[in-house]
């Protein structure tokens, strides 16, 4: 829909419209990680078979969000209007401010509920309906953008989010026939325990703030917002196939969980050590494939002057394979809630290291510093460390663990030093696509039963 938003809200305007939603994000740290430990709380207890303390749980994190919402609102309207040129942008910016500042309000206590859905292996029907309430934003998008610009995008957002919130609390409703909203459930003990645990998720969502999300910020801040909507329009396609992979990977989490409830740690070795290889692979091809098409892709979607160019791109393209390369080590250890300490502290320094390569080297190389500065942050403080926190604990519960999948990351990074001191950008593409394709091959051959069992899990 972008090329269509762009006929009626200027490239500034749009590129503010971005960095609104990308605040949106930015709140889920104030509910302190509460969501992500009742998720894997309540992934627990049904392994346990223990459902009278889900009820309890729930109520507990729903009424502290609650009132962190409360604060969202005048804090989020504060945070984005600093620094920004008002008098650049519509007349009703206060107003669009504010909507965006109840949007983000509404979705944290949303993710109360998605945290129960996800640990009860029932998101996946959730992700069904989500295709309908797309359609349903494409034509609010077609039905007010055109009269009221960037006004109509801010009120479809809010639309969007409280028909979410609806929908989970249905869903969650009927999965958990239990569960009822009261303030006599809500246990001050539960939410100490809660927030103990909690506060590194939170700290994981700063680093990913630093690591990801800071990006709009910064440019809107150095250069302008049209910049913020190119970098946005040149990434896209890399973001939406991040998600993707994300979500579908995400799926594994409760399965984890269940395992760990049940003392399945063999089973969850042996998942994990063909999960690392296959999501490696899997990137490798869709990332290659998306580094070949996404100058058209951008050229053909909005016109040729939104690319910031393919050696940006490739940069970007090898930070998300090292991301997704990263997420079954944080499956693992977000799921079980081991060493949560040091996994956040790793996620606050590869934000840290990021942020500082940002500042120090953005007038040496300008907007690439962006993507690699984020490649670099990720291999040190990404994979490499949070594998050797994986790795601690099998070895801690007596299981062999290879360290075989290092060699993957050597692959990849000779790839990319390759394309780039020979300035063939086609190159890389060419060599993460037989990368990804071999390494496939070769676990099929060889792991083909759990291969299938892991494919039909994930898609499941």
């Amino acid at each position: 829909m972008t090329p269509y938003i762009l006929r009626y809200v200027s490239r500034e305007e749009y590129g503010l419209y971005l960095l609104c939603i990308d605040f949106l994000s930015w709140m889920s740290f104030l509910q302190l990680g509460t969501a992500k430990v009742l998720e894997s709380t309540t992934g627990k207890l049904i392994g346990e078979e223990n459902y009278g303390e889900i009820n309890k749980a729930y109520n507990t994190t729903f009424f502290f969000q609650l009132g962190i919402a409360l604060f969202i609102i005048p804090f989020y309207y504060i945070l984005v209007t600093t620094g920004i040129q008002k008098n650049s942008f519509h007349e009703a910016f206060p107003v669009i401010i504010i909507i965006f500042s109840v949007s983000a309000a509404l979705e944290l206590i949303r993710q109360t509920f998605s945290a129960l859905l996800i640990a009860s292996k029932k998101i996946y029907i959730d992700n069904s309906i989500q295709i309908v309430f797309n359609l349903l934003n494409f034509g609010l998008i077609l039905l007010l953008v055109p009269y009221l610009g960037l006004l109509g995008l801010a009120m479809i957002n809010i639309m969007s989010i409280a028909l979410m919130l609806i929908r989970s609390n249905i869903r969650v409703r009927h999965v958990y026939p239990a569960i009822r909203t009261r303030w006599a459930s809500f246990d001050r003990k539960q939410l100490v325990y809660f927030l103990k645990n909690g506060i590194y998720f939170s700290l994981g969502t700063i680093a990913t703030i630093l690591i990801m999300k800071m990006d709009s910020y910064f440019i809107g801040l150095k250069i302008d917002f049209a910049t913020v909507a190119y970098y946005f329009i040149t990434i896209k396609l890399f973001v939406i196939s991040e998600k993707l992979i994300g979500t579908l990977l995400n799926n594994f989490r409760p399965y984890i969980a269940q395992m760990f409830g049940r003392k399945e740690f063999a089973n969850m070795l042996s998942f994990y050590e063909l999960f690392i290889p296959v999501t490696t692979a899997t990137a490798c091809v869709i990332v290659s494939v998306l580094m070949v098409l996404n100058q058209y892709f951008v050229n053909y979607w909005v016109g040729a002057d939104f690319f910031l160019g393919s050696e940006f791109g490739n940069y970007y393209a090898v930070f998300i394979i090292f991301n997704l390369m990263a997420l079954p080590c944080r499956i693992i250890l977000s799921a079980t809630l081991y060493r949560l300490r040091e996994h956040s502290f790793l996620r606050v320094a590869e934000g840290i290291l990021r942020f500082l390569f940002i500042v120090s080297l953005f007038a040496i190389f300008h907007l690439k510093v962006l993507p690699i500065s984020s490649l670099i942050a990720s291999i040190i403080f990404g994979f490499v460390s949070l594998n050797f926190l994986v790795r601690h604990f099998f070895q801690s519960r007596e299981l062999k663990y290879s360290n075989k999948h290092y060699l993957m990351v050597v692959a990849i990074i000779s790839a990319l030093l390759i394309s780039t001191l020979t300035g063939l950008t086609w190159l890389l593409p060419s060599i993460l696509l037989l990368f990804g394709i071999g390494v496939l091959f070769y676990n099929y051959q060889y792991k083909r039963q759990q291969m299938l069992t892991l494919i039909k899990l994930i898609i499941k």
